[in-house]
Protein backbone atom coordinates (compact mmCIF):
# COMPACT_ATOMS: atom_id res chain seq x y z
CA UNK A 1 0.00 0.00 0.00
CA UNK A 2 1.42 3.40 -0.99
CA UNK A 3 2.31 6.02 1.63
CA UNK A 4 0.00 8.67 0.12
CA UNK A 5 -3.07 6.69 1.02
CA UNK A 6 -1.95 6.20 4.62
CA UNK A 7 -2.29 3.17 6.78
CA UNK A 8 -5.70 1.70 7.69
CA UNK A 9 -5.26 2.87 11.30
CA UNK A 10 -4.64 6.44 10.17
CA UNK A 11 -7.79 6.36 8.00
CA UNK A 12 -9.86 5.10 10.92
CA UNK A 13 -8.55 7.89 13.14
CA UNK A 14 -9.55 10.46 10.53
CA UNK A 15 -13.05 9.05 10.25
CA UNK A 16 -13.45 9.08 14.01
CA UNK A 17 -12.29 12.70 14.17
CA UNK A 18 -14.74 13.76 11.48
CA UNK A 19 -17.61 11.94 13.22
CA UNK A 20 -16.64 13.45 16.57
CA UNK A 21 -16.71 16.92 15.04
CA UNK A 22 -20.16 16.31 13.57
CA UNK A 23 -21.45 15.03 16.94
CA UNK A 24 -20.15 18.15 18.68
CA UNK A 25 -21.85 20.33 16.10
CA UNK A 26 -25.13 18.42 16.52
CA UNK A 27 -24.93 18.72 20.32
CA UNK A 28 -24.36 22.46 20.03
CA UNK A 29 -27.39 22.86 17.75
CA UNK A 30 -29.60 20.82 20.09
CA UNK A 31 -28.42 22.84 23.09
CA UNK A 32 -29.16 26.12 21.34
CA UNK A 33 -32.63 24.91 20.41
CA UNK A 34 -33.22 23.88 24.02
CA UNK A 35 -32.22 27.34 25.26
CA UNK A 36 -34.59 28.95 22.76
CA UNK A 37 -37.50 26.77 23.88
CA UNK A 38 -36.72 27.45 27.54
CA UNK A 39 -36.64 31.19 26.85
CA UNK A 40 -40.01 31.12 25.13
CA UNK A 41 -41.47 28.99 27.93
CA UNK A 42 -40.10 31.42 30.49
CA UNK A 43 -41.81 34.34 28.74
CA UNK A 44 -45.10 32.49 28.67
CA UNK A 45 -44.75 31.47 32.30
CA UNK A 46 -43.94 35.07 33.22
CA UNK A 47 -47.07 36.35 31.50
CA UNK A 48 -49.20 33.69 33.18
CA UNK A 49 -47.68 34.43 36.58
CA UNK A 50 -48.44 38.14 36.25
CA UNK A 51 -52.03 37.35 35.38
CA UNK A 52 -52.35 34.97 38.30
CA UNK A 53 -51.25 37.69 40.72
CA UNK A 54 -54.13 39.95 39.75
CA UNK A 55 -57.04 39.90 42.19
CA UNK A 56 -60.21 38.51 40.58
CA UNK A 57 -62.37 41.63 40.63
CA UNK A 58 -65.70 39.80 40.54
CA UNK A 59 -65.04 37.65 43.58
CA UNK A 60 -65.33 38.65 47.19
CA UNK A 61 -62.01 39.42 48.87
CA UNK A 62 -60.66 38.83 52.35
CA UNK A 63 -58.79 41.04 54.80
CA UNK A 64 -57.65 40.72 58.40
CA UNK A 65 -56.74 43.07 61.23
CA UNK A 66 -56.04 41.63 64.66
CA UNK A 67 -58.79 39.14 65.57
CA UNK A 68 -61.14 40.64 62.97
CA UNK A 69 -61.49 38.60 59.76
CA UNK A 70 -63.33 40.10 56.78
CA UNK A 71 -64.56 37.51 54.29
CA UNK A 72 -66.16 37.62 50.83
CA UNK A 73 -66.22 41.44 50.73
CA UNK A 74 -67.64 43.12 47.63
CA UNK A 75 -70.06 45.79 46.43
CA UNK A 76 -73.55 44.68 45.53
CA UNK A 77 -74.20 44.65 41.76
CA UNK A 78 -76.32 47.45 40.29
CA UNK A 79 -79.72 46.54 38.89
CA UNK A 80 -78.87 48.46 35.72
CA UNK A 81 -75.60 48.66 33.81
CA UNK A 82 -73.85 50.68 36.52
CA UNK A 83 -74.27 52.90 39.55
CA UNK A 84 -74.61 56.53 38.52
CA UNK A 85 -72.61 59.33 40.12
CA UNK A 86 -74.40 60.61 43.21
CA UNK A 87 -76.26 57.35 43.86
CA UNK A 88 -75.64 54.80 46.62
CA UNK A 89 -74.25 51.28 46.77
CA UNK A 90 -74.13 48.70 49.56
CA UNK A 91 -71.37 46.34 50.62
CA UNK A 92 -71.64 42.59 51.17
CA UNK A 93 -69.36 40.59 53.44
CA UNK A 94 -69.07 38.53 56.58
CA UNK A 95 -67.07 39.92 59.51
CA UNK A 96 -65.78 37.40 62.03
CA UNK A 97 -64.57 38.47 65.46
CA UNK A 98 -62.37 35.58 66.56
CA UNK A 99 -61.19 37.36 69.70
CA UNK A 100 -62.47 37.20 73.27
CA UNK A 101 -63.45 40.88 73.38
CA UNK A 102 -66.43 42.54 71.71
CA UNK A 103 -65.52 45.04 69.02
CA UNK A 104 -67.26 47.57 66.78
CA UNK A 105 -66.93 48.66 63.19
CA UNK A 106 -66.80 52.43 63.64
CA UNK A 107 -66.15 53.78 60.15
CA UNK A 108 -65.82 52.92 56.48
CA UNK A 109 -64.11 55.36 54.13
CA UNK A 110 -63.37 55.34 50.41
CA UNK A 111 -62.48 57.91 47.80
CA UNK A 112 -65.31 56.47 45.67
CA UNK A 113 -68.08 57.86 47.90
CA UNK A 114 -68.71 60.92 50.05
CA UNK A 115 -69.87 58.94 53.08
CA UNK A 116 -70.72 55.52 54.46
CA UNK A 117 -73.56 54.77 56.88
CA UNK A 118 -74.49 51.72 58.94
CA UNK A 119 -78.04 50.37 59.17
CA UNK A 120 -79.52 47.58 61.25
CA UNK A 121 -81.10 45.91 58.18
CA UNK A 122 -82.17 46.43 54.59
CA UNK A 123 -85.49 48.02 55.51
CA UNK A 124 -83.67 50.85 57.31
CA UNK A 125 -81.34 51.64 54.39
CA UNK A 126 -82.41 54.51 52.18
CA UNK A 127 -81.14 54.00 48.65
CA UNK A 128 -78.81 51.06 48.16
CA UNK A 129 -80.37 47.93 46.62
CA UNK A 130 -80.57 44.76 48.65
CA UNK A 131 -79.75 41.35 47.15
CA UNK A 132 -82.53 39.91 45.00
CA UNK A 133 -82.74 37.10 42.48
CA UNK A 134 -82.09 38.01 38.85
CA UNK A 135 -85.77 37.41 38.03
CA UNK A 136 -87.03 39.88 40.61
CA UNK A 137 -87.85 43.47 39.82
CA UNK A 138 -85.76 46.29 41.34
CA UNK A 139 -86.76 47.14 44.89
CA UNK A 140 -87.85 50.62 45.85
CA UNK A 141 -86.71 52.79 48.69
CA UNK A 142 -88.48 55.51 50.60
CA UNK A 143 -86.87 58.91 50.98
CA UNK A 144 -87.41 61.34 53.83
CA UNK A 145 -90.32 62.95 51.97
CA UNK A 146 -91.97 59.51 51.75
CA UNK A 147 -91.80 59.28 47.97
CA UNK A 148 -90.83 55.99 46.43
CA UNK A 149 -87.82 55.74 44.13
CA UNK A 150 -86.06 52.96 42.29
CA UNK A 151 -83.07 51.52 44.14
CA UNK A 152 -81.10 51.33 40.92
CA UNK A 153 -81.10 55.06 40.30
CA UNK A 154 -82.18 56.78 43.48
CA UNK A 155 -79.72 59.65 43.94
CA UNK A 156 -78.43 60.71 47.31
CA UNK A 157 -76.19 63.58 48.26
CA UNK A 158 -73.86 63.15 51.23
CA UNK A 159 -75.30 61.25 54.17
CA UNK A 160 -78.49 59.28 53.54
CA UNK A 161 -81.82 60.61 54.80
CA UNK A 162 -82.41 57.86 57.34
CA UNK A 163 -81.24 57.50 60.92
CA UNK A 164 -78.21 55.31 60.56
CA UNK A 165 -76.11 53.77 63.31
CA UNK A 166 -72.80 55.19 64.46
CA UNK A 167 -71.23 51.73 64.49
CA UNK A 168 -71.86 48.03 63.93
CA UNK A 169 -71.40 45.73 66.94
CA UNK A 170 -69.15 42.69 66.50
CA UNK A 171 -69.65 40.27 69.41
CA UNK A 172 -66.65 38.18 70.46
CA UNK A 173 -66.50 34.73 68.91
CA UNK A 174 -69.27 35.45 66.41
CA UNK A 175 -69.72 36.31 62.74
CA UNK A 176 -71.82 39.20 61.45
CA UNK A 177 -73.32 39.10 57.97
CA UNK A 178 -73.42 42.34 56.00
CA UNK A 179 -75.83 42.84 53.11
CA UNK A 180 -76.33 39.20 52.20
CA UNK A 181 -80.09 39.34 52.76
CA UNK A 182 -82.66 41.90 53.84
CA UNK A 183 -82.34 41.01 57.53
CA UNK A 184 -78.59 41.61 57.63
CA UNK A 185 -76.89 44.80 58.70
CA UNK A 186 -76.12 47.25 55.89
CA UNK A 187 -73.04 49.31 55.05
CA UNK A 188 -74.22 51.89 52.53
CA UNK A 189 -71.83 53.99 50.43
CA UNK A 190 -73.61 57.26 49.63
CA UNK A 191 -72.89 60.04 47.19
CA UNK A 192 -70.79 58.03 44.73
CA UNK A 193 -68.28 60.45 43.20
CA UNK A 194 -68.41 58.90 39.74
CA UNK A 195 -70.09 56.11 37.79
CA UNK A 196 -69.37 52.70 39.29
CA UNK A 197 -69.51 49.70 36.96
CA UNK A 198 -69.48 45.94 37.56
CA UNK A 199 -65.99 44.50 38.10
CA UNK A 200 -64.62 47.95 38.91
CA UNK A 201 -62.15 47.86 41.83
CA UNK A 202 -62.58 50.21 44.79
CA UNK A 203 -60.13 50.83 47.63
CA UNK A 204 -61.77 50.94 51.04
CA UNK A 205 -60.66 51.43 54.65
CA UNK A 206 -62.52 49.85 57.56
CA UNK A 207 -61.80 51.02 61.12
CA UNK A 208 -62.61 48.99 64.22
CA UNK A 209 -62.75 50.34 67.77
CA UNK A 210 -60.27 47.84 69.19
CA UNK A 211 -58.64 46.02 66.27
CA UNK A 212 -57.63 49.14 64.33
CA UNK A 213 -57.86 49.85 60.60
CA UNK A 214 -57.37 47.81 57.45
CA UNK A 215 -57.31 49.02 53.83
CA UNK A 216 -58.03 46.67 50.93
CA UNK A 217 -59.51 46.62 47.44
CA UNK A 218 -62.87 45.09 46.62
CA UNK A 219 -65.03 45.27 43.51
CA UNK A 220 -68.57 45.55 42.22
CA UNK A 221 -70.09 42.14 41.65
CA UNK A 222 -71.21 41.22 38.14
CA UNK A 223 -74.34 39.20 38.81
CA UNK A 224 -77.58 40.44 40.32
CA UNK A 225 -78.14 37.06 41.96
CA UNK A 226 -77.90 36.88 45.71
CA UNK A 227 -74.27 36.27 46.78
CA UNK A 228 -73.92 33.32 49.10
CA UNK A 229 -72.29 33.66 52.47
CA UNK A 230 -68.99 31.81 52.83
CA UNK A 231 -69.04 28.60 54.82
CA UNK A 232 -67.72 29.41 58.26
CA UNK A 233 -66.42 26.97 60.82
CA UNK A 234 -67.56 27.42 64.39
CA UNK A 235 -65.64 30.35 65.79
CA UNK A 236 -63.88 29.88 69.11
CA UNK A 237 -62.61 32.99 70.89
CA UNK A 238 -58.86 33.25 70.96
CA UNK A 239 -57.32 32.55 74.35
CA UNK A 240 -55.38 35.32 75.91
CA UNK A 241 -51.69 34.68 76.40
Amino acid sequence: MSAEHGSPSESAVGVRRRMSGRVRTLVAVVAAAGLLVAGLSGCAAGQHAATAEETPVTDGVSANVGPINIRNAAIQPPFGNSYSAGSAAALTMVIVNSGRTDDQLTSVTTSAASSATFFANGAAATAAPMPVSSSSSPATSTTRSGSSASSASSPVSGAPASSGQTSLPLPAGQSVRIGLNSNDAVIQLSGLRSELSPAQPVSITMTFKNAGSVTFTLAVRLSTSTPSAPTLATTHPETES
